[in-house]
């Protein structure tokens, strides 16, 4: 029996798309392949250090801009301090969150997201709507690794076999269902898929 439903954020509650944002902000092809392959694609970005925690915006910026010997320092910072700017919170899925609790069930967010997206997507008007959160900046931990997921669990005394995760990349559900959490990938930015989810599991 479910009792307990856990959300990601990015991808779930977050409407984000890596392409979008490149190409919202850059027209130019050169300039496309530019930040995927040198901010997206790097051991920083790759290897969650923002989202742990470990490094700040700025941080990222400088780290970037000397990586690609200051070819395109304006850019890197421009896109860098602005991308996250396009996140906008899915308001029909902040409603299923609510009908979950008003039919009893438990309802938390476990997320790697870091400081600035959050204010920027004023994460406290659904946060302090629901049961509990982890977020990865504030205990330096990421998903897929399974510290973040005990940490969750051990905060809030979670039975892992009457909670389901929704969460939208295939590494994090695998790692939760080792603990024993029930859940499936879900379609990125799907309402429609989330709402499949809890049918299967008889939630809704």
């Amino acid at each position: 029996m479910i009792n307990n439903i856990i959300f990601d954020i990015g991808g779930v509650i977050l409407h984000w798309d890596i392409n979008e944002m490149i190409n919202y902000f850059v027209s130019d092809e050169e300039d496309k392949k530019f930040i995927y392959n040198k901010i997206f694609d790097t051991e920083e970005w790759v290897g969650g250090l923002l989202d742990k925690g470990s490094i700040s915006q700025y941080d990222f910026i400088k780290i970037i801009q000397e990586k690609t010997d200051h070819k395109k320092d304006n850019l890197v910072e421009t896109f860098i301090l602005n991308y996250y700017k396009m996140y906008h919170v899915k308001d029909d899925v902040i409603d299923i969150m609510k009908l979950l609790k008003e039919r009893g069930y438990k309802v938390y967010v476990l997320s790697n997201i870091n400081d600035y997206t959050e204010e920027k997507i004023n994460a406290k008007n659904f946060l302090d709507i629901i049961d509990g959160y982890v977020l990865s900046y504030q205990v330096h931990e990421i998903k897929p690794d399974e510290h973040i997921y005990k940490i969750l669990i051990d905060k809030y005394n979670l039975n892992p076999k009457e909670s389901l995760f929704i969460d939208d990349v295939l590494e994090n559900i695998i790692a939760a269902n080792k603990l024993g959490i029930n859940g499936r990938t879900v379609e990125k930015n799907s309402t429609e898929d989330i709402l499949n989810i809890l049918k299967e599991y008889k939630v809704i």
